[in-house]
């Protein structure tokens, strides 16, 4: 018989260093690729998550800037706007701390402007509701104010109907303040600050609204990602809003500040009075009335060649509001940098141009 032995061979130990360095070599290159590819995987969805935020922080914007200058007292502007807390104004160039944006580059404009706030709800005349010219007719002598009650539609709550708040009358826009107000079911019962000047029928709608709030876009500190250093926060955009405080300083009411977005690092705001032709920028509030001015001057209506003296500026001239968001990725990595060897973030800008609905509308 022939011998099994020889045919029972393994392999060699040279044979086995051989395959296993091709085998070592297959595999870098394929981690090669998978460290790629997850790299990718990362970038692109930061990218994509920053493009995200910013087009939500526009379409929060451009509906917040179609409320600018909105007073529901249509038959005359509201007559406590001061100089001190204009009813529109841009402070530029506003330092803001916290973050690890570069002090030099951790500025930000703050956007402020006034408007009356409507619940998101009317309500319905209860009662018939007597004005002034009804007592005046009749010869009967007029009381002080009104109480009747409001109805408000199922599923909404009655309860957010509160002192302080303004009626007004859908039928001729009349308005009056909500003194007292109590609720029972669907109906709250108010007492007004003096009577309607016409009667209103029972079953009229009356539009309910927080009165003179004053809003403010800005970037601040958020201290929420705990991976970063102490002290060291995200930069947000954020919305504040409470009563206009006329020659004081703007207190914010804490349940209505938000969020607009996370990661922003830049947020800017410029006004063209010539349809985009040129922007008003500038170092201060004064700076950008003077560049908007010479816009006027040159292409404003008659009538409207300045913005000085006149609080409700913005409601005689039709200006464009440009707003530039600056986004940038939640994490530093060095596929972000130029050279590829140290941590950079990666920023995304949109731009927002529009005519806010109120402005140039005359009264």
């Amino acid at each position: 018989m022939r011998n099994r032995r020889g045919l029972q061979r393994g392999f060699s130990l040279a044979e086995l260093l051989v395959a296993l360095v091709f085998t070592m070599i297959l595999m870098a290159g394929m981690a090669s690729v998978f460290k790629a590819s997850l790299s990718s995987f990362y970038t692109s969805g930061e990218t994509i998550s920053s493009q995200r935020r910013n087009r939500l922080a526009m379409d929060l914007l451009s509906d917040d800037l179609n409320v600018a200058g909105q007073y529901l007292t249509l038959e005359a502007a509201p007559n406590d706007i001061t100089p001190t807390n204009p009813g529109f104004i841009i402070n530029p160039n506003v330092a803001f701390t916290g973050t690890d944006i570069p002090t030099a580059d951790a500025v930000s404009d703050e956007l402020l402007f006034y408007f009356d706030d409507p619940i998101p709800f009317e309500g319905r005349l209860t009662v018939d509701v007597q004005g002034t010219a009804y007592y005046v007719a009749s010869g009967l002598p007029a009381p002080i104010g009104g109480t009747f009650g409001i109805e408000v539609p199922l599923g909404e709550e009655p309860s957010k109907i509160r002192p302080g708040m303004m009626l007004v009358t859908r039928g001729n826009y009349e308005h009056k303040n909500i003194v007292t107000a109590s609720v029972n079911g669907q109906v709250a019962t108010v007492t007004v600050d003096g009577l309607f000047g016409e009667k209103h029928l029972a079953t009229e709608s009356m539009v309910i609204a927080r009165p003179a709030q004053y809003v403010r876009y800005r970037i601040q500190s958020r201290n929420w990602d705990p991976e970063k250093p102490a002290g060291i926060g995200v930069p947000c955009l954020i919305r504040e809003q409470g009563p206009y405080p006329g020659l004081g300083a703007f207190v914010p009411d804490a349940t209505q500040t938000t969020i607009v977005a996370e990661n922003v690092s830049r947020f800017t705001v410029a006004l063209s009075a010539d349809r985009g032709v040129t922007w008003a920028t500038g170092a201060s509030w004064d700076a950008i009335k003077t560049a908007l001015n010479a816009q006027l001057v040159a292409s404003g209506a008659p009538g409207s060649k300045s913005v000085d003296g006149n609080a409700h500026w913005y409601r005689s001239v039709p200006v464009l509001v440009r707003i530039n968001v600056t986004t940038r990725t939640a994490q530093a990595r060095s596929e972000f940098s130029p050279a590829g060897d140290t941590l950079a973030y990666k920023e995304h800008t949109q731009s927002l141009v529009l005519l806010p609905r109120h402005f140039g509308l005359k009264f």
